[in-house]
């Protein structure tokens, strides 16, 4: 495992998740990213890991993700309603997303890739992290 690979949602990642960190166990999350460093992780023969603990971040559709994007960054009027003033100021907001421009935010887009088990258009939520002990689990 390197830094930036997704976790999907086992049997034991839902089971760790489920002792510590239990409303991360919800579907809406179509995985996680390891964003620990790398080197830390690594295993030395039978050592266990430099780290104590492992980050992981949560994956989520980015179509389910948009609406509270836009609410946080656009003004808008109603529960789905947005002025049309703020239309281009949405798709740009959009395309700094897609485009990996918008670290501010604590975004990362990731583009579907059925290899490594994302079928959709998603984002890691990289200040919505969770620390895992190395060891434990």
């Amino acid at each position: 495992m390197a830094q930036g690979d997704i976790l999907l949602p086992t049997v034991g990642l839902r089971a760790a998740l489920e002792t510590v960190h239990r409303w991360f166990v919800d579907p809406k999350y179509l995985g996680f990213v390891v964003i620990s460093q790398t080197c830390d992780m690594v295993r030395r023969g039978v050592e266990p890991c430099k780290t104590p603990y492992l980050e992981i971040a949560a994956v989520r559709p980015l179509r389910t993700y948009l609406l509270s994007l836009l609410k946080q960054q656009c003004e808008w009027i109603g529960d789905r309603c947005f002025p049309s003033t703020e239309r281009n100021k949405a798709n740009e907001l959009l395309d700094r997303v897609i485009n990996q421009n918008e670290s501010a935010l604590g975004l990362f887009y990731l583009h579907p890739e059925a290899a490594i088990g994302i079928a959709e258009e998603s984002v890691a939520l990289l200040r919505v992290s969770i620390a895992l002990r190395s060891v434990e689990h």
